[in-house]
C-alpha cells in the first residue's frame, strides 16, 4: 500500500457534517451557502473531490463564472498557512506529464487516470466535452444557470454529482435561482439533496465581525456587502446596485405589484 502524506487542516465543527454529505453516495446535489473565509473551497476540494479522484477513475470539473476567475481565485490561491490549494492533490499522485497551469488550460492528471480541471461557464461546449462525473460550481450566484442545464444530463448519466458553493447575491446573475434551490433542498424528502447555511458567526468573534463590518462601511459607505457576504442576507443588494435598497424595502413591505 502506497502511503501518501496529505496536507489537511483540522475541520471546524460545522465542516464535519458537510464532509459527510459530500462523501455520501446517495446525495447527488449539494448547495453550500457559506460566508467568506468559511473554508467552502478548501473543504469541497480537499475533503470531497480529491478523495473521490483517488478512489475511482473519473473526471471532476470546477466551474467558475469565467476561466480568468477560476485561474485567479482557485488555481493560484494560497491558503492562510502558505499552502497552495491546488496542491491538495499530492505530487506523488500526479502522472508524469498531463499537468497544465494556464488560464486556457487548468488540468491535473493522476497516476490512476483520474483528471481534475477548471473551466469557465462562458464556454458551455467545453463543459459538455469534459464528460465529468463531478461538476463543482463555485461563486454560484454569478454563474449562468445555463451552465448547470448543460451538465445536468451528464452527471445523471454518469451517476455523478453536482456541487454548488458561494454566498448569496440576490442581484447576481444566478442569485434568485440560488435562493430557490436552497429552499427546495431544505424541503427535500428524498435524501438526495443537501444544503447548509453557515454565516460568519460560526467562526468569527463579535469583535472580529465588528471590525470587518467597520471596514466595509469605510470602503463602501454602507454595510450592504458585509451583510451579504458575512451574514448571508439573501435580500441584501450589492452596494453597487442603484435601486437595490429601495427594492429590498418595497419587497419587505409587500408593496411591489404585478
Amino acid at each position: 500500500m502506497l502511503q501518501i502524506p496529505a496536507h489537511r487542516l483540522p475541520l471546524r465543527p460545522y465542516q464535519k457534517e458537510i464532509v459527510e454529505a459530500i462523501n455520501n453516495p446517495k446525495i447527488d446535489e449539494l448547495l453550500l451557502v457559506i460566508a467568506r473565509r468559511g473554508g467552502k473551497t478548501t473543504t469541497t476540494y480537499s475533503e470531497g473531490i480529491v478523495p473521490d479522484l483517488v478512489r475511482e477513475v473519473q473526471t471532476a470539473v470546477a466551474v467558475y463564472p469565467t476561466a480568468k476567475m477560476g485561474f485567479r481565485n482557485f488555481w493560484n490561491n494560497i491558503e492562510n498557512d502558505g499552502f497552495k490549494t491546488i496542491d491538495h492533490i499530492p505530487k506523488e499522485l500526479l502522472a508524469t506529464g498531463g499537468q497544465s497551469n494556464s488560464e486556457d488550460d487548468m488540468r491535473r492528471t493522476l497516476i490512476n487516470g483520474s483528471t481534475f480541471m477548471a473551466l469557465g461557464a462562458t464556454n458551455a461546449e467545453a463543459l459538455r466535452g469534459a464528460n465529468g462525473k463531478i461538476y463543482w460550481f463555485d461563486e454560484f450566484a454569478d454563474t449562468p444557470i445555463e451552465a448547470v442545464n448543460v451538465v445536468a444530463p451528464i452527471t445523471e448519466a454518469n451517476g455523478g454529482k453536482r456541487i454548488y458553493t458561494g454566498t448569496p447575491k440576490i442581484d447576481g446573475t444566478n442569485g434568485e435561482t440560488m435562493r430557490r434551490m436552497h429552499e427546495a433542498f431544505k424541503a427535500d424528502k428524498t435524501g438526495t439533496k443537501y444544503t447548509c447555511y453557515i454565516d460568519a458567526t460560526h467562526y468569527m468573534t463579535p469583535a472580529q465581525l465588528a471590525k470587518v463590518r467597520e471596514g466595509y462601511i469605510i470602503r463602501n459607505g454602507n454595510d450592504f456587502k458585509y451583510r451579504q457576504e458575512m451574514l448571508l442576507d439573501w435580500g441584501q443588494p450589492s452596494s453597487s446596485s442603484y435601486y437595490g435598497q429601495i427594492l429590498a424595502e418595497k419587497k419587505k413591505d409587500r408593496t411591489i405589484g404585478q
